[in-house]
C-alpha cells in the first residue's frame, strides 16, 4: 500500500486520467470481444483446426470405398438439414440411459423452435434398442461401444447406425453400447465398475467389437485446459496414465488431479478462448496416442476373459483429423485392431451440413446411414457369413 501511495503521489493527474481511460477502453474491447464470440459459439459457428494432409497410402485397404455409399439415397428433407442458428434449450433432452424406458428427448432453441423430438427406448440393461430382435440362433454378438454418436443422440431408435447394422447382419445380434459423454478411458473404467452389466452381459460366445472414434475422445483421455471451459463435465471423468511398465494406472478424477480449478474456469471460459479452440496441453501428442491404444488393448482383454473375440474394429468418424487417423491406424494395426477409415471420402463436401444436427453437432439421420455403411462394409468384407441367419 505504501508503494502504491508513493507512486500515486508522483504521477501527474493527467497521466492518471490517461491510465484510467486506457483501462476503460480495454474493458470495453474485452467485453465486446467476449460477447461477439459468445454469439458465434451459440449460433453454431466455431473455429476448428483444418487439416489437409491425405490419408497415408499404406492405409488404402482400410479406407471405405466410395462405392459403398452409393446405395444411400437421401431424401430432400435429409439434404436440407436443420437451419436453426439460435441458442438452444436442452432442459428436455434425455442423455443418460435408464433401464427399460421409452421417453421423449426434445431439443429446442430458446425461442421455442424445434431442433429434434425423438423417442429413446432402452432395455433392462440400459442399452438402446435396435430394430432386428436378438435371436437365440445367433452365437455372434456385434457390440458397438462409443459415446453419444453411437448412442444416437438426436435421432430415433430405428435411425441409429446400430439399428441399421442389425437389419443388415441377421446372423449376429447387434448391441448398442453407446453412452453419451463417454470415451475410451470412461468405457474401460465403467466396464470394470458400476456399468459392468451394461458392457459385459451377453449370452453369445463370440464377439465382434466396434468402437467409433473422433478427435474429441483425445480430450476425454487427457483433459487439457478445455475441461475448464466448455467441457467442464470432463473434470469428473476417470484419469488413466501409462506407468513406467506401460501399464494403465488410475489417478482418480481429473477434478482431483488438475491444479488451479478456479483460475482455469475464469481464464479458459473466455468466449474468445472457446471460439479459437486455444488450450494448453496438446491432445495430438504421441503420449495420448499410445494411451488410446493401451486402453483398447485392455478393453479387449476384458472381453477375451469371458468370450471369444473374433475381431476388433475402430471406426474413425468422417470428421476425424487425418493426422490422427494416420498415426492411430498404424498403431492399431500393430495391436491387431482393424481401422475403418471414412474420413478421407470427404462426406462433408458431398452432403454438407445435413450430416449433423444443427446447433447440436451430433450425427443426423443421414450421418448415421453413412456410418452404418462404413462399418457394414468392413464387417461384410471380413465376415460375409453374418449377413444371413443360420
Amino acid at each position: 500500500m505504501l508503494t502504491l501511495f508513493i507512486w500515486y503521489s508522483k504521477v501527474k493527474k493527467e497521466n492518471l486520467f490517461a491510465i484510467a481511460f486506457g483501462f476503460f477502453i480495454s474493458a470495453i474491447i474485452v467485453f465486446a470481444s467476449n460477447e461477439f464470440f459468445r454469439h458465434k459459439i451459440q449460433t453454431g459457428s466455431k473455429a476448428y483446426r483444418i487439416n489437409k494432409n491425405p490419408i497415408d497410402k499404406s492405409l488404402t485397404k482400410y479406407v471405405v470405398p466410395r462405392e459403398s455409399i452409393q446405395n444411400i439415397r437421401p431424401s430432400a428433407e435429409d439434404m436440407v438439414g436443420n437451419d436453426v442458428s439460435e441458442p438452444v434449450d436442452a432442459s428436455k433432452k434425455v442423455s443418460r440411459p435408464q433401464p427399460s424406458k421409452a421417453v421423449h428427448s426434445i431439443m429446442t432453441t430458446t425461442s421455442g423452435k424445434l431442433i429434434y423430438d425423438i423417442v429413446v427406448t432402452t432395455d433392462e440393461k440400459k442399452r438402446r434398442v435396435v430394430e432386428q430382435p436378438h435371436s437365440d440362433k445367433n452365437n455372434v454378438a456385434i457390440i458397438l461401444i462409443g459415446c453419444s454418436f453411437t448412442y444416437g443422440e438426436g435421432v430415433n431408435d430405428l435411425e441409429t447406425f446400430a439399428s441399421l447394422l442389425s437389419k443388415r447382419f441377421k446372423g449376429a445380434n447387434v448391441y448398442n453400447l453407446g453412452w453419451p459423454g463417454s470415451g475410451p478411458s470412461q468405457i474401460y473404467h465403467d466396464m470394470n465398475g458400476d456399468e459392468k452389466e451394461f458392457y459385459r452381459s451377453f449370452k453369445e460366445k463370440k464377439l465382434i467389437i466396434v468402437n467409433t472414434f473422433f478427435d474429441q475422445h483425445l480430450y476425454r483421455i487427457s483433459c487439457n485446459t478445455s475441461c475448464y471451459a466448455q467441457n467442464e463435465w470432463l473434470l469428473d471423468k476417470p484419469k488413466y496414465v501409462l506407468n513406467a511398465e506401460n501399464q494403465l494406472e488410475y489417478k482418480g478424477s481429473y477434478r482431483e488431479s488438475m491444479p488451479f480449478i478456479f483460475l482455469g474456469r475464469i481464464v479458459f471460459k473466455s468466449p474468445l478462448i472457446v471460439y479459437s479452440n486455444f488450450h494448453v496441453g496438446n491432445r495430438y501428442s504421441e503420449e495420448n496416442y499410445k494411451l488410446v491404444i493401451r486402453i483398447f488393448e485392455e478393453i479387449r482383454k476384458v472381453y477375451e476373459s469371458e468370450h471369444e473375440v473374433i475381431d476388433f474394429y475402430n471406426h474413425f468418424h468422417y470428421t476425424s483429423n487425418n493426422d490422427v487417423v494416420n498415426n492411430l491406424s498404424k498403431k492399431m494395426i500393430a495391436s491387431e485392431i482393424t481401422p475403418v477409415i471414412s474420413s478421407s471420402i470427404n462426406f462433408w463436401n458431398v452432403y454438407g451440413k445435413s450430416l449433423a444436427i444443427r446447433n447440436d453437432g451430433h450425427p443426423s439421420k443421414l450421418g448415421h446411414q453413412l456410418m452404418a455403411e462404413s462399418i457394414g462394409w468392413a464387417i461384410e468384407r471380413d465376415h460375409p457369413e453374418l449377413l444371413k441367419q443360420k
